[in-house]
């Protein structure tokens, strides 16, 4: 969907006052009207103006006197009409990035890092300066996702982006909320489609579920079973993909299963994924056929499901196959097919959506990135 993108407002402020200096109708000496004036004028918050005016000070134009104003300091025929270099700007980069001795093993700085390594890259030029705002305090606690874009906004920023994979919805739309009243481009990157409309861009979980089917349906599996013990958005869009990929193959529908039966347990943010996996690995091996594929909602059930399912006597490649998703460190050691999300890509992406919004130019309202199918041993049959 194409959304026309306009150029930040306080460019729009900062290139009229530049035209007024030019053109004479502001002289040199004359003080600036105050900036809750200027914000009643051109219908925007003070903040906006600000920004406007603290640039023409940095190109010289006007000069501030703290006690007394800010004044016109330019001689109009010298002054250019045009302002700064639009392809000049600060990105503000708001993620959750732990010390590494705070880092609780979930993965975290790894998958973020990458996406804010590749984001920083993208801006990697003289002209741009990045200034990135951490969720995560020095003494290890973890402020609200608002409260850090809020400190963010307050760098007088030009743009920002958000990497926000591990927030909930409830959160984001905090967010929007907030950037709804600032005069900042801005670009999300999560794990899902936001609630309200806003330029963003994610990794497609349905997708992934539609590859992980087709995948073990041409290693010749002839029944599907999807194992996800949590109550959770990203299980159910996982869930969905595999439904429709084997809706879509013509099989018969009970060949397809949703495990476990019973009451689904809460998601929260660190769980046991591996042990909730071996506990529900007795069911799975009580309902499943031969030439059976597993997807597990996560590698750690996947993994967690092949240890338990070895002491029924039951080996991956012979009595099954299995997949995971995450691609998690302990899925490349054990030889376990994983899809693994784009976090590289998603940096790129959400850098170009950005320089281009700024820009004016952004054609792109959301991005759906497609998982990367990791084939290794656990898919294969050994026979």
């Amino acid at each position: 969907m194409a959304r026309e993108s306009k150029p930040p407002l306080h460019h729009s402020i900062e290139a009229d006052l530049r035209r007024k200096i030019a053109s004479g109708e502001m002289g040199v000496g004359q003080m600036l009207p105050g900036r809750r004036d200027l914000a009643k004028h051109y219908g925007v918050s003070t903040l906006t103006v600000e920004r406007a005016v603290d640039s023409l000070v940095r190109d010289r134009l006007l000069r501030s006197d703290d006690r007394r104003g800010t004044f016109v300091s330019a001689v109009s025929s010298q002054v250019p009409l045009k302002p700064r270099p639009t392809g000049e700007f600060a990105i503000g980069v708001v993620a959750r990035l732990y010390m590494p001795h705070q880092d609780r093993g979930y993965g975290n700085n790894t998958w973020i890092r990458e996406i804010v390594q590749a984001v920083e890259h993208e801006f990697s030029s003289e002209k741009h300066v990045t200034i990135f705002t951490n969720t995560v305090l020095p003494d290890g606690r973890v402020r609200p996702l608002r409260e850090a874009v809020q400190a963010a906004l307050e760098s007088k920023i030009d743009g920002l982006l958000i990497v926000a994979i591990d927030s909930s919805p409830e959160e984001m739309l905090e967010v929007q909320e907030l950037l709804a009243l600032q005069d900042v481009q801005s670009v999300f990157v999560g794990s899902t489609e936001l609630p309200r409309k806003a330029v963003q861009t994610f990794p497609d979980g349905f997708d992934a579920g539609y590859q992980a089917v087709g995948h073990l349906l041409r290693q010749g599996c002839e029944e599907i079973a999807y194992v996800s013990p949590f109550d959770a958005w990203w299980a159910d869009q996982r869930g969905a993909g595999i439904a429709a990929a084997w809706e879509g193959s013509a099989r018969p529908p009970e060949r397809l299963r949703m495990l476990p039966l019973g009451e689904k347990r809460q998601w929260t943010v660190h769980p046991d994924a591996g042990r909730v996996g071996e506990e529900t690995a007795e069911e799975v091996a009580s309902i499943i056929g031969p030439r059976c594929g597993i997807i597990g909602a996560n590698d750690e059930i996947s993994l967690g499901l092949i240890r338990a399912m070895a002491e029924m006597g039951k080996a991956v490649g012979r009595d099954y196959l299995i997949i995971g998703f995450d691609d998690i460190l302990p899925a490349r050691d054990r030889h376990l097919t994983s899809l693994r999300p784009p976090w590289d890509a998603l940096g790129r992406e959400g850098a170009r959506l950005l320089r281009s919004a700024l820009a004016g130019t952004n054609e792109s309202l959301l991005v759906r990135l497609r998982w990367r199918l990791i084939p290794r041993s656990s898919s294969r049959w050994t026979s």
